[in-house]
């Protein structure tokens, strides 16, 4: 197995002791792309491995890097899509990602998040500035991915917010 193979390996699974010895070895590891087009940070984001994406970030890894694949998403939207914990996408937001960032379709992290039913993290990105009247490249705002998905709580604090479909 090749070295960049094996940093996305480790933040995949969030082998944060091999990760640690890697990035020391190599911070420069922290930005290589898998075969597929994931950063090890977005891959240790959607999978929730908090610890992981610290030493990541700590070793330099670009919290504004876009996936090399169609999504061309950032860490933030891999984050929101695969539910990680709030505190990762704290974690994230804090390191510079842009709360409003676009991937490909004008998908958003707060679109995800409500397509998720995910009320915690929507809280959180609404806190951090989220655009909740943002609407995807056909149109489709966080609350219609809210009501499409039967979140209703989370469509509540949208339209508390004053978003509309």
């Amino acid at each position: 197995m090749d070295v960049a193979q094996e940093i996305v390996d480790a933040a995949t699974v969030g082998d944060d002791m091999r990760l640690r010895e890697m990035l020391e070895d190599d911070a420069a590891m922290a930005n290589v792309y898998s075969p597929d087009g994931w950063t090890p940070l977005h891959l240790a984001s959607h999978f929730g491995h908090i610890n992981a994406a610290r030493w990541l970030l700590g070793a330099g890894a670009d919290v504004h890097a876009r996936s090399k694949n169609d999504l061309a998403n950032q860490p933030l939207h891999a984050a929101a899509a695969g539910q990680a914990p709030t505190d990762l996408l704290a974690l994230l937001l804090d390191a510079g990602a842009d709360v409003n960032a676009r991937q490909r379709g004008g998908f958003t992290p707060i679109q995800a998040t409500a397509q998720n039913g995910n009320l915690a993290a929507t809280q959180l990105l609404l806190a951090r500035g989220a655009d909740a009247q943002a609407r995807t490249d056909d149109g489709q705002t966080a609350l219609s991915f809210a009501l499409e998905g039967e979140h209703q709580a989370v469509a509540d604090l949208l339209r508390a917010r004053g978003a509309t479909e």
